[in-house]
């Protein structure tokens, strides 16, 4: 009997619990015995945005490292200026996503980590490894896409777009010129690379600008 959309989510939630990550990678079911990692979530982002019947997929970069997770038992933090900026980008095309610890769950959106294991070492904007970006991205992202089969994918920030690019065959280029062809039709899915809505993001692009990108996915939700 074929799966529906929850089991088939459900299964992929178990693949990755199970899973063992590269080196410099940890599972967070393998922080402190997955402690924080028991609810049913292919990564921590997404128990602020888990809709699997969501019209937007997000996807991020990485969820941080090691010693942001364990302080705050697995979860995300209302103050993160990512997370605050993001819900104001949402918000001014009309979308109420809450903050992680006060979501909209109503919101049509799923919010998900090109990498999905959790840093061992570094800061939480310490680069990450090309490699672990495919390794996750093949195991889990490209799967999950199918199970939840957007209407948009908005991409934040050149490494999330790049295995989105490799995953579907498209045009790498500078997020300068890559925010002027949005969007990027993928069968009925269409692709918006944009900014990171972090730091190093706004540092490259300031939030009003990004506002401005935004602003073409109003029709698409």
């Amino acid at each position: 009997m074929e799966m529906n959309k929850r089991e088939q989510y459900l299964s992929l939630v178990k693949k990755r619990k199970m899973h063992v990550f590269s080196k410099g990678l940890i599972n967070p079911s393998a922080i402190e015995n997955g402690k924080y990692d028991t609810a049913n979530h292919v990564g921590p982002w997404s128990a602020w945005q888990g809709n699997l019947d969501a019209c937007i997929l997000v996807i991020g970069q990485d969820w941080g490292n090691i010693d942001f997770y364990l302080d705050n038992e697995g979860y995300d933090t209302d103050d993160n200026p990512t997370n605050r900026n993001l819900a104001e980008l949402f918000s001014s095309i009309g979308i109420d996503i809450g903050l992680p610890n006060r979501p909209n769950c109503s919101a049509p959106v799923f919010f998900t980590n090109t990498i999905l294991g959790i840093k061992e070492v570094g800061t939480m904007s310490a680069k990450v490894r090309k490699a672990w970006a495919k390794e996750s991205a093949d195991r889990f992202l490209a799967p999950l896409i199918e199970i939840i089969h957007p209407r948009t994918i908005i991409t934040l920030g050149v490494c999330a777009y790049g295995e989105i690019a490799r995953i579907y065959g498209l045009t790498v280029l500078p997020l300068r010129e890559l925010i002027h062809r949005n969007p990027i039709s993928v069968g009925d899915t269409e692709v918006y690379a944009m900014y990171h809505c972090g730091g190093l993001g706004l540092a490259n692009r300031k939030l009003d600008l990004q506002k401005g990108d935004w602003a073409s996915i109003v029709n698409r939700t």
